[in-house]
């Protein structure tokens, strides 16, 4: 009796471990550019910021996002693109390659994080051509309380070599931004982010 209550117990133990393993985060302590192979990933997103107020005098004006790709299965391929027209500066873009990922899924909502490296610069003095980074990608249908998605993206430079260019963007309503309401296609701040099987 014993030994059949160990073994129930065992048993339980291990179908508790494949749920958290199904919709919990296993690659989420993975690093991006370390990220083992899985089955293949199509992303695609855009986004926009108008940021006019409260901002640093470098993160004033209109910012554009976008970028398309597949990663899993060993090979990553795609782009990321950013177009800056600072209030205060001149017009800067960057372009850059994708070199790993790691995927996430709780429920309905998507998490990718892509390793990029900095492949094409308009502006060296503000960020150099080599320069790694991470780029973040939030796919979920959820509302928030403007009734837009929760879809989100974000841009990080830990080496801090592109100040510019580190951007967090989602589709929430925001007074620093012009208009002040959030989503696409008009919001001052707005995401559109879609990350699926491939």
């Amino acid at each position: 009796m014993r030994r059949t209550i160990r073994t129930f117990t065992a048993l339980l133990a291990t179908l508790a471990v494949g749920a958290s393993l199904a919709y919990g985060t296993s690659l989420g302590s993975v690093p991006a550019r370390h990220a083992p192979a899985a089955a293949p990933y199509a992303f695609s997103y855009k986004a926009r910021a108008n940021d006019v107020r409260k901002r640093a005098r470098h993160q004033l004006g209109v910012f554009s996002f976008r970028g398309s790709g597949k990663v899993g299965s060993g090979s990553f391929t795609g782009s990321t693109h950013t177009q800056n027209t600072p209030k205060h500066y001149a017009k800067q873009s960057i372009t850059t390659s994708i070199d790993g990922y790691s995927f996430t899924q709780v429920h309905a909502r998507k998490t990718l994080k892509i390793s990029v490296t900095v492949t094409a610069s308009t502006s060296e003095d503000d960020c150099k051509v080599g320069t790694t980074g991470t780029v973040t990608l939030v796919d979920d249908t959820a509302k928030l309380k403007n009734g837009q998605t929760k879809d989100s993206f974000a841009q990080h430079y830990p080496s801090g070599d592109c100040p510019s260019f580190e951007q967090d963007v989602n589709n929430r309503d925001s007074a620093q931004a012009e208009p002040t309401h959030g989503g696409p296609p008009s919001g001052g701040h707005w995401a559109k982010v879609s990350i699926t099987p491939s």
